[in-house]
């Protein structure tokens, strides 16, 4: 909740809190013109899911953005947990809270795998409590193969909203004619098949099983009692991505020109909706696009307003099947892109050094780059396996600080994105606390103020003036996280 701004604060903290920010800030972006172009801070994230269903939404790559939405829940049926699935977002993109036990394509008459079972159920059974919003449909949803082809697939809706638990008992039809040798099961909170989801919409699971059988899938976890946690490393201020939009645990390298790290690239196996293989290439970005906007130019970027100058980067690279990695900058103004240029990068045993010159005619706002393990275009099978590690990255009138850079404020709190435009989100990376928020313009005014209570909080900054802010966290512990956004609309 938003509260009222007392022009009858401590002057002096203010102050001291706008002078230490400040010239943290220049002094930073003095040193390191591309914020951590050497690759030497990472946020690390711990994500639990339900065990052997790590498919699952909480780690699926979309920015890292929207809150957990696979929770273990202690609103249980029977025993400690349950599982509750959650669409979150905003209007103009969400995502549904899922989990299967099987890396599924678009289309399930095509779904196969998934885990071992040799027994043929009649149905599906458990219990559930549910808030499907209007015009949104939640599915539990089940599969069954046998020597890698589809024998049936089930589809069970769930509409409406049911505030204690309620029992189901679902019915296979038509029945199975075959025993399987694997089975595929999960859950969605929203309409995934259409790609369509209404906020809010929530599915709480437990103590599921099938029917008709002597015995239960020994992986099945029907009672969600048992639940993993993969920690996610990704270096500040970067994008990592690639097409399968699946988070890789992690990029970090001790293989690093300078310093301790560097970020590591891998083209890795993707079996698309047809069931071709083909090689999915990994990218590292500074800016990101936004979902199904093919068209759209690439959101965030640095503050850059240069019309010459000279991108430096050190780089090794791996190549199989003759692919070369990609590296790319844009510049933008306004949110229009008036230049960039484009480098591939060959086999490269040790590390190497390229210069890659900027040239303008008109001075941009923002500067974004772009890396990737192979190009879209080399997506044959032979390539899989090309891996490039970039470190050093700078641009050569501002060069990097080559002492290691260690951060001056904790990490209790992740701000982002940066630069941002109508929302910004704050992430608690670990015990949920409470405190306030505080952003001060670059005169030391403070224009924002607001109580935060839980570990994923969001406001509007839509009314704010374009410019450079710093905010202040402080927790109720007496913790503080201090930093610069930039608001950019």
């Amino acid at each position: 909740m938003f509260v009222a701004l007392n022009k009858t604060q401590n002057n002096m903290k203010t102050k001291l809190l706008f002078a230490t920010l400040l010239l943290a800030s220049i002094t930073m972006y003095a040193q390191q013109s591309i914020p951590n172009g050497n690759f030497e801070s990472w946020d690390a994230t711990t994500k639990t899911f339900p065990k052997n269903y790590s498919n699952n939404s909480n780690v699926e790559t979309r920015r890292g953005e929207f809150p957990v939405n696979c929770e273990r829940s202690t609103d249980a049926f029977h025993g400690n947990y349950a599982v509750k699935l959650t669409t979150v977002g905003d209007t103009s993109e969400g995502m549904f809270g899922y989990f299967i036990n099987a890396d599924t394509k678009d289309d399930p008459a095509d779904w196969h795998g998934g885990l071992p079972y040799n027994e043929k159920p009649t149905g599906i059974r458990g219990h559930y409590k549910y808030d499907i919003k209007p015009g949104d449909t939640a599915h539990i949803i089940i599969a069954f193969s046998k020597n890698g082809s589809s024998i049936g697939f089930y589809n069970f809706p769930i509409t409406g909203q049911s505030s204690s638990y309620t029992s189901f008992n679902f019915t296979l039809s038509p029945a199975l004619t075959q025993t399987p040798d694997s089975v595929i099961f999960g859950a969605v909170s929203s309409n995934a098949f259409n790609e369509s989801y209404e906020l809010g919409s929530m599915l709480l699971l437990d103590s599921i099983s099938l029917t008709g059988v002597t015995t239960q899938p020994s992986w099945f976890n029907g009672d969600f009692e048992v639940w993993d946690s993969i920690i996610f490393e990704s270096p500040k201020f970067w994008y990592n991505n690639n097409s399968s939009r699946r988070e890789i645990q992690t990029i970090k390298t001790t293989d690093a020109h300078k310093g301790s790290y560097a970020v590591k690239l891998t083209t890795r196996l993707d079996e698309k909706n047809n069931g071709r293989l083909e090689a999915d290439p990994e990218g590292l970005n500074t800016a990101y696009y936004q979902e199904n906007c093919f068209s759209c130019n690439a959101i965030g970027g640095y503050p850059f307003n240069k019309t010459n100058d000279t991108i430096v980067i050190w780089y090794k690279y791996t190549s199989n099947g003759n692919a070369q990695a990609e590296f790319r900058y844009t510049l933008m103004k306004m949110g229009n892109i008036i230049g960039g240029n484009q480098m591939l990068l060959g086999a490269a045993a040790t590390y190497q050094k390229i210069e890659v010159p900027i040239n303008s005619m008109q001075a941009p706002d923002t500067l974004q780059l772009f890396f990737q393990s192979s190009q879209w275009q080399d997506s044959l099978v032979s390539q899989v396996g090309s891996t490039l590690i970039i470190d050093e990255v700078q641009l050569k009138s501002e060069q990097l600080n080559t002492a290691l850079n260690k951060d001056l404020n904790n990490d209790l709190f992740r701000v982002f994105p940066n630069p941002a435009s109508d929302k910004l989100y704050i992430k608690q990376n670990h015990q949920i606390q409470s405190g306030t928020f505080q952003l001060y313009d670059i005169y030391g005014k403070l224009t924002l103020q607001t109580s935060i209570n839980y570990q994923f909080e969001s406001m509007n900054i839509s009314q704010l003036p374009e410019g450079i802010y710093f905010y202040m966290i402080e927790s109720n512990a007496n913790e503080s996280t201090t930093g610069k956004i930039i608001i950019k609309h």
